[in-house]
């Protein structure tokens, strides 16, 4: 455990056993040629503040969970280095420090993400990091707190399973999106579902125990 922050420059910062957890309760940035978490088979969490991967720089995540506790900047993470995801899980905990705000998530791809904001009327923005698509490979678990976009016009792709909980919900309102949405897997939904006036593709189907708001064209399953 760090009490405090963590900057690493011009260096490799990595646990010597790979199952052990690392904490920093503070914020963690990564300067100039630095690499956080250099052994790639790391499997213990890792609790950071937040993380801000500077150009040049690599996070090598652990195939555990990165948890994200405080933004004192308003991102949890900014990546506009290297962010190896080592198939591990992002996840967003604001519910359990009862952390108040907002916060912003700068990455073109994730693995699995999980977030779960204090208040049911908190934001997560996803801020792509270049082009105009954000990618989730594994799941997303969005457990409290609104998903916002950055840009309206982005395109969300998610591979694996979407579940939306019933104090959560998928857009910020009726007319929150203008870019594609497509799940390739199923989507339960028992909070809201705010469709995209895009395209809006569910390949595996939804299963909706919530309220499930469109307007515009559903592809589901094909």
């Amino acid at each position: 455990t760090i009490a405090g922050d963590l900057a690493v420059t011009n260096a490799q910062f990595q646990r010597n056993t790979i199952s052990d957890t690392l904490t920093v309760t503070g914020d963690v940035t990564l300067a100039t040629t630095a690499i956080l978490g250099g052994n790639s088979a790391a499997s213990g969490a890792n609790n950071f503040g937040s993380l801000t991967i500077a150009s040049g720089t690599t996070y090598k995540a652990t195939s555990g969970t990165t948890t994200f506790t405080s933004n004192t900047s308003n991102y949890s993470l900014v990546n506009d280095g290297t962010f190896t995801h080592n198939k591990g899980t992002v996840k967003v905990d604001f519910d359990t420090p009862n952390y108040n705000a907002n916060t912003r998530l700068k990455v073109n791809e994730l693995y699995n993400l999980e977030i779960a904001m204090n208040r049911t009327t908190d934001y997560t923005y996803l801020q792509k990091v270049s082009g105009d698509t954000i990618t989730i490979l594994g799941y997303f678990h969005l457990i409290q707190g609104d998903l916002e976009d950055h840009t309206n016009s982005d395109k969300y792709v998610i591979h694996g399973q979407t579940i939306i909980e019933s104090t959560a919900r998928f857009g910020a309102n009726a007319t929150w999106h203008t870019g594609d949405v497509t799940h390739h897997q199923l989507v339960t939904n028992k909070g809201t579902y705010f469709t995209t006036s895009g395209a809006n593709n569910f390949n595996a189907g939804v299963r909706n125990l919530g309220t499930f708001t469109s307007d515009d064209t559903l592809t589901i399953g094909g």
